[in-house]
């Protein structure tokens, strides 16, 4: 599994990070990332990787569970673990 962490509210970011998925990867969404929880460019990519968003940056952007796209919030814990598991990893700024 290829574990995409992104950090910035960039939809050029997101798009690129989707190219580069496949089935069965992750991309999660932490710091400004998590703005991204509100667009539409991750529906299409929903069926196809999970998509998670860091519980404690959601909460201090004051965004909520509720956007068009599904995802999980993921506590600090969680994003450790999630990470050991992932074969691969990026980050994007």
């Amino acid at each position: 599994m290829l574990l995409q962490q992104i950090f910035t509210a960039s939809e050029s970011i997101l798009e690129e990070a989707l190219t580069l998925s496949q089935a069965g990867d992750a991309l999660l969404l932490a710091a400004d990332g998590c703005y991204l929880t509100q667009s539409r460019t991750l529906d299409t990519a929903f069926s196809e990787i999970a998509v998670f968003a860091l519980e404690e940056d959601m909460v201090s952007r004051g965004l909520s569970a509720t956007s068009p796209v599904t995802y999980k919030t993921l506590t600090d814990t969680e994003w450790v673990e999630l990470t050991a598991r992932a074969q691969q990893i990026k980050s994007w700024p």
